[in-house]
């Protein structure tokens, strides 16, 4: 089986760094605990190495691409992922305990005060291309995969700031938990100032929404000069604000749908 070939670190040529516990590494010099990180690091990224190469075909297994997937179940690609993983954390270990600017940790688990960074790699080490994907399959997706596609997607289109504000705009719904909807591809209405919501939208917003909306609109009609409109999102700001029973609207045209 694919997963016998995997082997343990082996070799321990700095006594004291061969740590079977906690306790045991945040005891060690410094000098044991970069031998543990390197001879970690070297393990994972030499196992790593052997599953590329059979998922690049150099071992004759079929049906294997060099994809980008959001979502995989396949064993060797989550031994893959875990590879990786264990690779990175050693690494960030070993420039930590070398510079000292920050805590380094025995295990992945206890790491708490890690930057999260969006992988720039596919499984096989080639350079991602991210590519956006339909709204079927987007719907199909979880919040966190979500989330994840859009922070690759947002660190794709570096220098267009029409897909990133979009991007960063599906992301920040996401990650509040937002009830405004999300898609997979730019759709127009988003500038570089701020998202124009369709009524639709509007009616499925949160209190909270809505009142940044209004404030929004407020905003940008009062730069336009146009006071009768910032003084009719004032109003629908305020009403919000104080939780008043009078109703709210979308658009002082909407107010007046509603009212004929």
């Amino acid at each position: 089986m694919w997963w016998d070939i995997l082997k343990m670190p082996h070799g321990v040529p700095t006594p004291g760094s061969d740590f079977k516990t906690k306790e045991a590494y945040y005891r060690g010099s410094r000098e044991q605990r970069l031998a543990y990180h390197t001879r970690m690091a070297s393990a994972a990224r030499r196992n790593l190495k052997i599953l590329q190469r059979r998922m690049t075909g150099q071992t004759g297994i079929e049906g294997v691409t060099d994809a980008d997937p959001v979502v995989d179940e396949d064993p060797i690609n989550q031994e893959i992922d875990r590879l990786q993983e264990m690779y990175r954390f050693h690494r960030r270990q070993l420039e930590r305990v070398r510079t000292g600017t920050k805590q380094d940790f025995f295990t992945l688990k206890e790491e708490n005060n890690r930057l999260q960074m969006t992988p720039q790699t596919t499984r096989t080490g080639s350079k991602i291309v991210h590519e956006e994907i339909s709204q079927e399959e987007y719907d199909k997706l979880s919040n966190k995969d979500k989330i994840n596609y859009h922070q690759r997607l947002f660190n794709k289109y570096r220098g267009n700031d029409k897909l990133r504000n979009f991007h960063q705009a599906m992301f920040s719904r996401l990650n509040k938990s937002s009830n405004l909807p999300t898609f997979s591809k730019y759709r127009e209405g988003y500038s570089k100032i701020g998202r124009e919501y369709t009524k639709e939208e509007y009616l499925q917003m949160s209190t909270q929404d809505k009142k940044s909306y209004h404030f929004t609109m407020y905003s940008r009609a009062k730069r336009k000069g146009d006071k009768n409109l910032s003084r009719w999102h004032e109003k629908m700001a305020s009403r919000l604000k104080r939780n008043s029973n009078l109703p709210n609207y979308y658009s002082p045209e909407h107010e007046a749908e509603e009212s004929s």
